[in-house]
């Protein structure tokens, strides 16, 4: 059905979901454009519920509360997917507040191109009782905020989006799984977190020969909590996306019609182990703020080549009998 699902995944939101849904209350539409609001309870053991309840109980929102009771941001989507009944869906996080044509802007944006996957926006920071660190403008993408077109352009085509506000074309989706898409970056590996999920799904789009697009008009405030901006917390951020590289390589190695060997794999550890992990280590000896970033990343990396050693041939093969199914 044509239209636009927002879907909000809930984790003990009861601190910020007021305030997302009320910017959602001030969305202005163009006639004919349908819309609904999925808030996902992914275990919730706070008010998230009964907070979001009284702001959207007297509204004139078409909204549902649907639950997961599997954690994780991808089993909570997943949940808000199947839930959603438009053709067009919004990954609005608990945080996020939308600014006032965001659906409506969104929606004309996939309906004008039905090229385009998934569309993404810019995320503006909202630092929530707190400053902005010295540090926040040279990582803001980390926190998912700061423009995503990376030309001069307003808006453009681009590889990489950040998931908050990202836009997806619910029938692509479904190509993807039909044909057998598994995604791997859904959470953890053994006690590592990762991240990456979203460039995950962009680089499927990929695959599915679909554009990938950016665009400044939506815009969005993302709230930051200062537990957020605490040194040691983002670099944990950080490490994150860093035990996610070794696999992201596969992807990109994949997209650009190089085949997978074991001199490949065996470089790949050299690059990402001895050169970015042992040698810095022992030679390296500022301790200058991007130093510090650019090891943390790289010990990561270095780890998550190890953690996924075994994957990611395997990941390569089913790779290619992705784009056969897709192909057919």
């Amino acid at each position: 059905m044509l239209g636009v699902s927002v879907i909000i995944c809930c984790y003990n939101s009861g601190w910020v979901i007021d305030r997302c849904l009320e910017a959602l209350k001030k969305q202005k539409l163009d006639d004919g454009v349908k819309w609904e609001v999925i808030l996902v309870d992914n275990c919730c053991s706070d008010n998230t519920v009964s907070v979001a309840e009284d702001v959207l109980v007297n509204s004139d929102l078409d909204w549902r509360i649907v639950k997961e009771s599997k954690p994780g941001l991808m089993n909570a989507r997943r949940t808000g997917i199947e839930a959603a009944k438009y053709s067009y869906l919004i990954y609005c996080d608990d945080d996020n507040l939308l600014c006032e044509d965001y659906i409506n802007v969104a929606f004309h944006i996939m309906q004008d191109n039905d090229k385009i996957a998934a569309c993404g926006g810019l995320g503006i920071p909202c630092f929530d009782k707190t400053q902005k660190p010295d540090w926040f403008d040279a990582y803001a993408y980390a926190y998912a905020t700061g423009s995503q077109v990376k030309t001069r352009k307003e808006a453009d085509y681009v590889l990489r989006l950040y998931g908050a506000g990202m836009c997806v074309r619910k029938a692509c989706l479904k190509q993807l799984f039909d044909a057998g898409f598994a995604p791997v970056l859904t959470g953890r590996k053994g006690d590592k977190m990762l991240a990456g999920d979203d460039s995950e799904l962009v680089c499927a789009f990929r695959i599915l020969g679909q554009k990938i697009y950016a665009d400044n008009r939506l815009q969005f405030q993302h709230v930051i909590k200062p537990q957020r901006l605490e040194f040691d917390r983002f670099l944990q951020t950080v490490k994150g996306f860093g035990y996610s590289l070794p696999l992201m390589d596969v992807y990109e190695r994949f997209l650009l019609g190089n085949g997978y060997s074991l001199s490949w794999q065996v470089k790949l550890f050299y690059r990402s182990f001895f050169k970015q992990y042992i040698i810095p280590k022992y030679i390296r000896r500022e301790r200058a703020l991007n130093s510090m970033v650019r090891y943390s990343i790289s010990q990561a990396a270095a780890v998550g080549l190890i953690l996924f050693w075994n994957d990611i041939k395997k990941l390569y093969e089913n790779l290619k009998l992705l784009k056969e199914r897709l192909d057919k």
